[in-house]
């Protein structure tokens, strides 16, 4: 339908309007009479979805007397909606961590046919839960307050009352401030466990960075002597199962401990465990009745032996035990 403005006569006479479109079906024209305040027609036959047609009116007296045509107007006829395109997510942007409270800002979806668009905001989890729609011309918006510690995804579309666009998404992790990690898990050696000498390989489970923001843990063990004398900080390494750092220390009893950092000041520090470096065990006198006494292992007539067999592993273990006593005893001296 086209519309003009109705118009007055100098002479006060009644003015009809004569409408004009050039269209893909030719030059149409049609004379109607004055509405109250403006003339309009209805186009016929119908214009061609896709076509460009101008058009102009023309005001004539009862006399025939026509006045000049007004100023051509050109339009496109678009008989089917076209959605929107879809709008940009400025913030928060994809994959980034904020702190609350948080703003998301738009780049709005654009109408081709030049309509009113307004935006409407929800959350996948995994379905669209809807939070608020954004009016014509706004673009910015406060969220709600969200759970700390969380990956959200928020979702946007435009609509222009007759169709949508495609929606587009974010997702973001709230984070408002450093959590540490949680405590590394002691695997090995067992909590008392008596080792062999040499080197002792200490395992354990890593710590997890509740955060997640980006950095991986340092894990170090520190071990000391039963009197808190430290004796070893080792950096610790992934092996098959976790962690792992090997230490070798002399024959005594050690807590051991182990540390995850996040780099940013927050540290899990596992509870400490204890465990105890033996002697290497002495040989076994296993001489046959049989063997030869000219055998290294053969005791002359007469003598007694070590006393080994006659002492026993009960023996040998409170050997130990003294040696350990004195050990401890000439560290705390010094």
């Amino acid at each position: 339908t086209l519309e003009a403005d109705r118009v007055e006569d100098p002479e006060g006479q009644d003015v009809s309007y004569t409408f004009t479109v050039e269209a893909a079906a030719g030059l149409l024209s049609e004379t109607v009479q004055p509405g109250v305040t403006t003339a309009a027609w209805t186009v016929d036959p119908p214009l061609l979805d896709g076509e460009v047609v101008c058009w102009s009116v023309v005001a004539v007296d009862t006399t025939g007397l026509a006045s000049a045509p007004s100023a051509p107007w050109c339009f496109a006829v678009d008989l089917t909606n076209e959605p929107p395109s879809s709008p940009r997510i400025v913030s928060p942007s994809d994959g980034e961590m904020l702190a609350q409270p948080i703003e998301l800002v738009l780049r709005p979806g654009i109408d081709p046919e030049g309509r009113a668009v307004t935006h409407r905001v929800a959350f996948e989890s995994p379905v669209v839960v809807d939070l608020f729609t954004l009016d014509a011309g706004v673009t910015d918006a406060a969220l709600p307050a969200l759970a700390e510690n969380t990956w959200y995804t928020i979702a946007v579309l435009a609509d222009d009352g007759a169709s949508t666009s495609p929606w587009t998404t974010s997702t973001f992790l709230v984070d408002s401030e450093n959590d540490p990690p949680t405590a590394p898990v002691l695997l090995t050696p067992l909590n008392g466990e008596t080792v062999p000498s040499g080197s002792v390989a200490l395992t354990l489970l890593a710590g997890v960075d509740v955060d997640d923001w980006g950095a991986a843990l340092a894990h170090n063990v520190v071990v000391a002597t039963s009197e808190g004398v430290e004796v070893a900080s080792i950096d610790a390494a992934a092996d098959a199962v976790g962690l792992r750092a090997e230490v070798t220390l002399p024959v005594g009893t050690y807590a051991w401990y182990a540390v995850a950092d996040d780099g940013l000041g927050g540290v899990g520090t596992s509870e400490a465990w204890t465990f105890t470096v033996g002697a290497a065990e002495a040989p076994v006198n296993d001489r046959d009745p049989g063997t030869p006494l000219d055998d290294p292992f053969a005791l002359d007539e007469g003598q007694t032996g070590c006393g080994c067999a006659a002492t026993g592993a009960g023996g040998m273990a409170s050997a130990v035990a003294v040696s350990l006593v004195l050990l401890m005893r000439r560290r705390t001296r010094r």
